[in-house]
């Protein structure tokens, strides 16, 4: 039996970690060892991570000085594990009782499988039944054009596939350390290199919130928006672009002709992801020439 860990980074979730934690006590495939790593919480999450009691696995806390970001605790996280596969947990999220032995007899099949996740389940704030999704479309076992198309498409709008079930060293392999959208950067990486499979159940529950207290950029970097990280942000979009361009182009595929057919759906996906409206002038160029 090869060893499991979970990983969890935290941030004023006194509300719902307590849950969160007792999905993980719920399990039929108990993890070896859970990670918390808590950005410096100014309620009771760390308290409440201490007081719980655990049977039978090793819960590790750890606690930051001042919020560093989610991103930074969870390379920090990351670079503590030493078992053999990982799970990646929200902490205001929840997993049915099954999701460990579920995708660990998935990833076993094939040492190909860098990645394993699942259908979720949408619930609210009150973690009231909202709807089930797809988790979207990230099963790759040769990425091509396809492959990474999907993956932009789903991965802007649900990546909740990033909270799911990896190879260790797959995952320190393959993570890309970059503060926009680096839930897809990984995606992308793994899929370009180790096949990736969807459990077809809904065993991850994945909260919704109407209003977040936070921005994107300062739950990812811990710190506060400003006009000079905007600016960051867009630069960081940027780079975005020409990455997974890229990536793109890089990609193999069987004719040339394949691929600039290709660019229209490419380039949607793109304008999804940023709004860039001067992209659908590009679009339309290459669709008036296919």
């Amino acid at each position: 039996m090869k060893s499991i860990a979970i990983l969890i980074t935290t941030y004023n979730e006194e509300k719902y970690i307590y849950d969160c934690l007792q999905s993980i006590k719920s399990q039929t495939l108990l993890p070896n060892t859970v990670y918390l790593i808590d950005n410096a919480s100014t309620d009771n999450t760390l308290d409440i991570c201490k007081a719980f009691k655990f049977t039978n696995l090793n819960f590790v806390i750890r606690s930051n000085a001042y919020n560093i970001g989610a991103l930074e605790s969870f390379e920090l996280g990351l670079n503590l594990v030493k078992e053999d596969f990982l799970m990646y947990l929200g902490a205001h999220d929840l997993i049915a009782s099954t999701y460990l032995q579920e995708c660990y007899s998935t990833i076993m099949t094939s040492s190909s499988i860098g990645h394993v996740y699942s259908k979720n389940i949408r619930i609210d704030e009150q973690s009231n039944y909202l709807r089930i999704m797809s988790g979207g479309n990230f099963v790759s076992e040769n990425i091509g054009v396809r492959g990474v198309i999907d993956i932009l498409n789903y991965g802007i709008h649900e990546c909740t596939a990033v909270n799911g079930f990896y190879r260790t060293h797959v995952l320190k392999k393959c993570r890309k350390h970059k503060k926009y959208r680096p839930d897809i950067l990984l995606l992308l990486n793994i899929a370009s290199k180790y096949s990736i499979h969807r459990v077809n159940l809904p065993l991850y529950m994945r909260r919704e919130f109407r209003q977040r207290s936070s921005s994107y950029f300062e739950r990812i970097s811990g710190q506060k928006e400003t006009f000079l990280s905007l600016m960051a942000t867009c630069q960081k979009k940027i780079d975005f672009i020409f990455q997974i361009l890229l990536i793109y182009f890089l990609t193999p595929v069987d004719t040339i002709f394949f691929r600039i057919k290709k660019i229209p759906a490419f380039l949607i996906a793109l304008e999804k992801s940023f709004g860039i409206f001067t992209l659908r002038f590009i679009r339309n160029f290459f669709a008036s020439k296919i």
